[in-house]
């Protein structure tokens, strides 16, 4: 998996290495949904470059952190790749010090438990959000309760520390890629922490030129090695 992170803000080109002709097809899902009209051209701030494919991100925001899946048919190929990025925030004034980004890269199945060292009292009010979505919240004396999402994304995946206010996300998947934000409500100040979660599936991309020959070697051993391409097995 080819990693790309950049400042909120700034345009990400997911460059391909391609050149498409009349007949190929190509198609870009982001999270493993598809991203909608990007073969038209333009999608909002996404846009599509034809000659090679390549995807460009205008104007990146938190919510564009994820995991990019190319996917390129041609009359006599075919081509997946995989590119992790990360949009890190850019502050736009002398930040608080108790606002700041984390970068946080996880393997898919994995748990990831997002500390922060803000202290948390028992007066203070808090919330967790993913996206602009809150998961988890406490009230004024109160303790931490946990939400699945609107989608149930979170469903069974969420564990939370009472004293600490530390979020642990269990078996995560690609649909947990993104922003994490702590906010802390104090009687004094209020003070944020954003964690950008990447998850990756280990996902080796090779490159080959049409006509050549290309091994791909395992590194293991066993009695039964099961190949796939896509969802359907390979017999030899």
């Amino acid at each position: 998996m080819t990693p790309v992170s950049e400042k909120e803000g700034e345009t990400i080109i997911l460059h391909t290495g391609l050149i498409l002709h009349i007949n190929d097809q190509i198609k870009w899902m982001f999270n493993g949904q598809l991203i909608p009209e990007i073969n038209e051209g333009t999608n909002g701030r996404l846009y599509l470059d034809r000659p090679s494919g390549s995807l460009i991100i205008t104007k990146s925001k938190i919510t564009d952190s994820g995991v990019y899946h190319l996917n390129m048919i041609s009359s006599s190929y075919t081509v997946q790749r995989n590119i992790s990025v990360t949009v890190t925030v850019l502050d736009k004034k002398t930040p608080d010090p108790g606002v700041f980004g984390v970068d946080v890269t996880v393997m898919k199945g994995d748990s990831v438990t997002l500390k922060h060292q803000a202290e948390i009292k028992k007066n203070d009010s808090a919330n967790w959000k993913f996206n602009d979505i809150i998961i988890a919240q406490k009230r004024t004396a109160g303790n931490f309760y946990k939400s699945e999402g609107d989608d149930g994304r979170f469903k069974n995946c969420l564990n939370l520390e009472q004293q600490t206010g530390y979020l642990t996300i269990t078996n995560i998947t690609s649909d947990h890629a993104g922003p994490y934000t702590l906010n802390i409500k104090k009687s004094t100040n209020e003070t944020s922490k954003i964690f950008s979660v990447t998850v990756t599936d280990n996902v080796t991309s090779l490159s080959v030129l049409k006509g050549d020959t290309v091994t791909l070697h395992t590194g293991v051993t066993g009695e039964l090695i099961l190949w796939k391409f896509g969802d359907q097995e390979l017999t030899c």
